[in-house]
């Protein structure tokens, strides 16, 4: 699970966990979203639309009681009306927040944008799936700057990474920086099983040898255009 621990919520939400996550009225959890008649609980009218509130409210738990590192995960369902019935998706969001990594030596390497791109990354690669690009996108709940789009050449959406935005962070009471995930779960099953997608090689008899490269380019231009040229 690259770290991260599964977590279960409940599959309800309400007007209050779409206002945390900073969603705008036009936003499919808003306008898509099926009320539930006879809900148990007022504040949870409406069938799970967006799941990272789930995962969101884990961490906010676990910080107030002094438990604020965490790196958490859930697969679950979304449901959503269409116009044309109930539209049922699977899902995978992961957060994370405060110390993800830590050495002897006391050094922290702390949550952000960079921690939850490489977990993505390491679980594209486990199933296979190549040939992604990270572009900018603008989900309302992560830092307008510090996110991106995952997809594949084709353009569909794999899921989007990012941080959490900071209005966000402090509706859930978490300090410092924190890392969302969210994927489309039916979508990287296709791609996982698709022909030639699963890779097995035979490990090298020798060490790893590694080398950086820095780079000067103008601030407009994105980091997966340099990628593709190297």
């Amino acid at each position: 699970a690259l770290g991260f621990t599964e977590v279960i919520t409940f599959g309800f939400m309400g007007d209050a966990d779409s206002k945390r996550l900073r969603l705008p009225a036009e936003h499919p959890a808003y306008k898509q979203a099926i009320e539930i008649r006879n809900p148990l609980d007022k504040s949870q009218q409406y069938l799970r639309a967006v799941l990272p509130a789930g995962v969101l409210s884990v961490l906010e738990y676990n910080a107030r009681r002094g438990m604020a590192d965490a790196c958490l995960f859930e697969i679950a369902h979304l449901f959503l009306s269409d116009g044309d019935g109930t539209r049922e998706t699977r899902r995978m969001s992961a957060a994370c927040s405060g110390c993800v990594s830590s050495h002897w030596d006391g050094t922290r390497i702390e949550a952000d944008y960079f921690t939850v791109k490489g977990v993505a990354e390491s679980l594209l690669e486990s199933l296979g799936v190549e040939g992604v690009v990270f572009e900018a996108s603008d989900e309302p709940y992560l830092h307008p700057a510090r996110q991106a789009r995952i997809t594949t050449r084709k353009g569909d959406q794999i899921g989007i990474v990012g941080e959490l935005h900071p209005d966000a962070a402090e509706e859930y009471s978490l300090r410092g920086r924190s890392g969302v995930m969210d994927f489309d779960v039916a979508l990287l099953e296709r791609l996982a099983a698709s022909e030639g997608a699963m890779k097995k090689r035979i490990l090298s008899p020798f060490p790893a040898v590694e080398r950086d490269i820095a780079l000067i380019a103008p601030n407009e231009v994105p980091a997966a255009q340099i990628a593709d040229v190297i």
